[in-house]
């Protein structure tokens, strides 16, 4: 894993990779690597943060839960990080990040994490523009769940999963795809069907293969133009 590197640019993840070489070196001995599994929860909402964690690959999702529901808010993926609000001073999550698809991490002890954020200014400033990019994904996924119609909402999570794993093959199945866009299976079924029998993605076993990235696009809502945007 490249957590014995001393070159930032090594990282997967592109907040920790942004950083100039004194500014990770700081952090580098607090960083220890972990494996992502899917399935895995990092932090439940309401539990303490006693961590944060940054992918360099797989995806997490961040969910908002009820007593027996659970909606996806946001992607944390390569470009981000898990614990975020442990900057803003918040000792327990408001979301369950739930491992959606294997990877690996490293992650920070949470109180490490804050002190530094204090003393090192360019990892403040790294840590803050992605709590901006949170803000637009969380207030993007209400509008494109009240608003957009769920073909284009299934457009817009594959591409967005493909963009932060960096990969156009995952594993996702109909009920996970379901269950992360609060909506009915059949609903997902019938829009990844549709979308196999254009030629745009294959989907078998709950594997996914985004074949024709273009025509997936178009397909998407414009939410998907905003989150990428907001990434880059």
């Amino acid at each position: 894993m490249p957590i014995g590197s001393s070159l930032p640019k090594q990282f997967g993840n592109r907040l920790l990779a942004g950083l100039s070489g004194n500014a990770f070196n700081r952090i580098k001995t607090k960083l220890v690597p972990i494996d992502l599994k899917s399935g895995q929860i990092l932090i439940d909402a309401g539990e303490p943060i006693t961590h944060v964690y940054f992918p360099e690959s797989g995806l997490i999702s961040l969910l908002a839960t009820t007593s027996n529901s659970a909606l996806e808010v946001a992607i944390a993926g390569r470009s981000g990080m898990v614990g975020f609000s442990a900057y803003l001073g918040a000792a327990r999550s408001s979301c369950r990040a739930l491992v959606q698809a294997n990877g690996f991490a490293v992650r920070m002890n949470a109180e490490d994490f804050i002190a530094e954020c204090i003393t090192n200014p360019q990892l403040q400033r790294s840590v803050v523009q992605y709590g901006d990019s949170l803000i637009t994904q969380i207030s993007q996924s209400a509008l494109c769940s009240r608003f957009h119609k769920v073909g284009a909402r299934v457009a817009r999570r594959l591409l967005i999963a493909a963009d932060e794993m960096f990969s156009n093959e995952f594993r996702l199945t109909h009920q996970a795809l379901a269950k992360i866009l609060g909506v009915r299976r059949e609903g997902v079924t019938l829009a990844a069907r549709t979308f196999q029998d254009q030629g745009i993605i294959d989907y078998r076993r709950g594997g996914v293969a985004i074949l024709n990235r273009g025509a997936l696009e178009l397909l998407s809502c414009e939410c998907y133009s905003v989150l990428k945007g907001d990434r880059l």
